[in-house]
C-alpha cells in the first residue's frame, strides 16, 4: 500500500489498497480491532510500545493493562516435551512465539520484543498497567535471548543450527531461518540489540543472572547521592541535553558531571526520551531563571515522563556579545540569540541600536553566525560557545587588582599601548572582600 501511495496518490492501485483497511483494522464497541494472521504476540508487543510512545497513560490505562496481561500469559513456561535435544529441538522456556503461548517454538525478535514490553511496563504504575512480570519469568527469557546467539554473533529466528551438515545445507536450501550458521537475521539482531544495546551486553560471556541484575539497576529509582562521573563498566556518563554545543544546559551538565559526555537534541523532550530509551544516563533541563522566572514548559515534561530529579545545578550565565574575527561592535546591525537572553541583554543592545532576532538558543545563535559567516550579525551567547565556533568576546572583560597604589592607571595603560578604546570602565567589590576604608596605600579597616 504505502509503495502505490508513493508511486501514485492517486492511482487507482492505492484506492484499492485503502478500501481494503477496515478488513484490516476498524473501531468495533469496546475499541479498535485488528485483523491477524496467527502474529497476536508480535502485534501486542509492537502496539504497546506504540501506544507508551504517545505519553498518554491516564488515557490508555485499560489498554495496557489488557496489553500487559496478554504478553505475560503468553510466553512460554516449558521446554518442548520428552527428550527434545535427541529430535533436534532447542529450549523455548522463557521464550514468546509469534502468535500466544500454545504455538511452542520461540521466535528471536518476539522474545525481544516481549521482554521489552515487560520492562517499560514495569516502570509504570502497577495500578494502571497491572504486576509486573515475575523476575524468574525474565531470567528465562535472557536465557533463550542468549542461549539463540551464533559464535558469529548472529541470531537465528527459530531454532539454532543443531543437525548435521547434510541436514543443515537442506534446511536452508528449504529457506527454513537459520539454516546456516553464518546467516545474520537482520530483523532478528535488531530486536535483540535494542533490548541489549542500552546494557552493553557483549555477544558472549555473560550470564543472563548478570544481564537482569543491569536491568535492575535500570528500573529502580537514580539517586540523588549518584554523582560518579561513569558507570560501572567503565563507560562516561551520557547527559542529554537540549541545545547545540556551547549552549548553557552543557555548561550545567558539565559542572555536575566534569567528565561527562553531552549528548545535544533539538527539544526538551527529546532529552527526556532519550533517557526513557536508554541513549542517555541523565538529563539536565533548566527550570528557573533568577531574571525570567520559572520555565514552565520542563515543569510539565517532568510531570509527564517517568524521570526522578536526581539532583541541582546552580549555573551562573554570563552572557556574552559575540561576533567573527576582526568584526567591531559598531559593525553590528542584528544581533541574534534566544528571546530571553536578548531580553536580559536589553540595555546594551539598544545602545547598539541593532535589530534582534529570535532563534531557538543562544550557542545555536553563535552556531549560525560562524556557519554561515555574518559580518555584519552578533550572537548573545557563552564564552564557551565563543570557544567553540572560533568567535571573538566584543563586550565586557571583568578582572581584578591586587590592593595598592597606581594598580588601575597600570592595568588601563595595557588597553591604551594597544590603542583600544574603552566605552565605560565599571567598579565593583567583591564579594568576599568587602570596602575598606583606606587611611594609607596598604592598610584600612573593613566597612
Amino acid at each position: 500500500m504505502l509503495c502505490c501511495w508513493v508511486e501514485d496518490p492517486n492511482g487507482d492501485y492505492y484506492k484499492k489498497h485503502l478500501a481494503r483497511i477496515p478488513d484490516y483494522i476498524w473501531v468495533a464497541e469496546d475499541g479498535i480491532k485488528m485483523q491477524s494472521f496467527g502474529s497476536q504476540q508480535w502485534d501486542t508487543s509492537l502496539s504497546v510500545q506504540a501506544i507508551l510512545a504517545c505519553n498518554m497513560l491516564e488515557e490508555t490505562g485499560e489498554v495496557l493493562r489488557k496489553g500487559h496481561d496478554f504478553i505475560k500469559k503468553s510466553q512460554v513456561k516449558d521446554n518442548p516435551s520428552g527428550d527434545f535435544k535427541k529430535m533436534f529441538r532447542h529450549i523455548s522456556k522463557g521464550s514468546w512465539t509469534f502468535s500466544d503461548q500454545d504455538h511452542g517454538w520461540q521466535v528471536s525478535d518476539c522474545t525481544a520484543e516481549g521482554f521489552k514490553c515487560c520492562l517499560l511496563l514495569s516502570q509504570l504504575p502497577p495500578e494502571i498497567v497491572g504486576e509486573k512480570h515475575e523476575a524468574e519469568r525474565l531470567y528465562d527469557a535472557v536465557n533463550v535471548i542468549l542461549s539463540l546467539q551464533s559464535k558469529t554473533g548472529g541470531l537465528a529466528a527459530w531454532e539454532p543450527v543443531k543437525a548435521g551438515k547434510y541436514s543443515r545445507v537442506r534446511k536452508w536450501t528449504l529457506g527454513l531461518s537459520g539454516g546456516k550458521d553464518q546467516i545474520v537475521i537482520i530483523r532478528a539482531s535488531g530486536s535483540i540489540s535494542r533490548v541489549r544495546g542500552p546494557f552493553s551486553v557483549s555477544g558472549s560471556g555473560i550470564t543472563s543472572e548478570q544481564f537482569i541484575e543491569k536491568i535492575r539497576s535500570v528500573r529502580e529509582p537514580l539517586s540523588v547521592i549518584d554523582s560518579s562521573v561513569s558507570l560501572n563498566d567503565g563507560r562516561k556518563v551520557r547527559i542529554s541535553y537540549k541545545g547545540v554545543p556551547g549552549a548553557y544546559s552543557e555548561d550545567a551538565a558539565l559542572k555536575a558531571y566534569s567528565q561527562c559526555e553531552t549528548v545535544p537534541y533539538n527539544k526538551f523532550e527529546d532529552a527526556f526520551k532519550a533517557v526513557e530509551l536508554w541513549l542517555a544516563n541523565k538529563t539536565v533541563l533548566p527550570i528557573e531563571n533568577s531574571l525570567g522566572g520559572s520555565i514552565h514548559r520542563n515543569y510539565d515534561l517532568l510531570l509527564r515522563h517517568k524521570l526522578h530529579i536526581v539532583g541541582e545545578v546552580q549555573l551562573a550565565v554570563n552572557l556574552c556579545l559575540l561576533a567573527l574575527p576582526g568584526v567591531r561592535t559598531e559593525h553590528l546591525k542584528r544581533v541574534l540569540s534566544h528571546p530571553q537572553a536578548l531580553a536580559q541583554s536589553d540595555i546594551i543592545l539598544s545602545k547598539l541600536g541593532a535589530t534582534r532576532e529570535n532563534v531557538n538558543g543562544t550557542a545555536s545563535a553563535a552556531q549560525l553566525v560562524a556557519s554561515n559567516e555574518l559580518r555584519d550579525a552578533g550572537a548573545v551567547a557563552s564564552a564557551q560557545a565563543a570557544e567553540i565556533y572560533g568567535l571573538d568576546i566584543l563586550t565586557s572583560i571583568v578582572f581584578t587588582l591586587e590592593e595598592g597604589p597606581g594598580v588601575l592607571f597600570k592595568a588601563l595603560a595595557t588597553f591604551a599601548l594597544r590603542d583600544i578604546n574603552l566605552t565605560k570602565i565599571e567598579s565593583w567589590p567583591q564579594r568576599k572582600h568587602p570596602l575598606r576604608e583606606v587611611d594609607n596605600p596598604n592598610n584600612g579597616s573593613a566597612k
